[in-house]
């Protein structure tokens, strides 16, 4: 069970939610474009495998005092994952945008709080 909230002590002000069950991986990284805005991308994957390359979507909506617009989602790039140690995993992020690429490369990424309530991790 790989679920948590994950960031880079190094350089904060992004991070990734991991949600896995069962077979099933989804991550949401949210993070900064070039200009400011926030941005976030989404994908789904397979839990059973410690090493994955993820396909991500980006997204862009409205913030909360806007109003309402459809989101619109886009191919983002991909998320290469190593979760051979369950609460430390590592990843590169290779995100494309029209202002520019959002690229973190070999990113040691800790968990910001404990493992859920989870018989498995005690």
């Amino acid at each position: 069970d790989h679920t948590g909230i994950y960031y880079d002590p190094g350089e904060s002000g992004w991070g990734t939610s991991v949600y896995s069950t069962g077979d099933a991986r989804a991550v949401l990284l949210y993070y900064y474009a070039d200009d400011g805005s926030p941005r976030w991308a989404l994908g789904v994957g397979d839990n059973r495998l410690d090493l994955e390359s993820l396909a991500v979507d980006s997204y862009r909506g409205f913030c909360p005092d806007c109003a309402r617009v459809e989101p619109v989602l886009t191919p983002a790039g991909r998320i290469d994952w190593n979760f051979a140690s369950p609460r430390a995993p590592r990843a590169d992020f290779l995100i494309d945008h029209a202002s520019g690429d959002w690229l973190r490369n070999d990113v040691n990424l800790v968990p910001l709080a404990d493992p859920p309530n989870d018989p498995r991790w005690r």
